[in-house]
């Protein structure tokens, strides 16, 4: 993924590889997650932070949702991805 032009934010993925074979598995495009996620158009921020404070974006054809991660939220994350994974 391209880094995105702002200063505002940094942008990381953890794991594409993963994410990516969960995407095939579930039959997403992977032309049409490019283009919902890193399109023209802007994400579009949700009114109110969840209970972690962390924020969620939109992407503009309502398909996905991003999450902010603290740093706690990440290490979980990537402590049960292989579980997470084999499941699927």
């Amino acid at each position: 993924m391209p880094p995105y032009p702002s200063a505002e934010f940094k942008w990381k993925e953890y794991c594409p590889v993963v994410f990516r074979a969960l995407r095939k598995l579930f039959n997403v495009d992977p032309a049409d997650y490019m283009l919902s996620i890193c399109g023209n158009e802007a994400l579009c921020e949700l009114c109110s932070p969840g209970k972690s404070g962390s924020f969620f974006y939109l992407t503009n054809d309502d398909h996905y949702m991003i999450k902010t991660m603290k740093k706690a939220e990440l290490e979980s994350l990537l402590r049960m991805l292989p579980a997470y994974y084999t499941h699927f």
